[in-house]
């Protein structure tokens, strides 16, 4: 069990590395910062946990403050604006 853990953990870890090296550094900041409101509605899909209201509230409060970033990136997340 130690090993399936270890090794899905680290194989996770990898992968996402991997994944956000794609990515501007904005936008990978603003994907990273959702990974809690991702664990809990996996967790409320596939194991039936519930969410308590300051939980809610907090999931809110992360969705909220990415669509802010977001917007205030102007959308392209690019970080390389001026390097024409």
């Amino acid at each position: 069990i130690g090993f399936v853990g270890v090794v899905t953990t680290a194989g996770c870890i990898y992968l996402e590395t991997v994944a956000l090296t794609l990515l501007a550094s904005q936008e990978a900041t603003l994907m990273y910062s959702t990974e809690p409101v991702w664990g809990a509605l996996f967790a409320y899909m596939l194991l039936g946990e519930t969410l308590s209201p300051s939980a809610a509230a907090g999931a809110g409060l992360i969705l909220a403050s990415t669509l802010v970033g977001s917007i205030s990136s102007g959308g392209s997340g690019g970080g390389d604006e001026g390097a024409e």
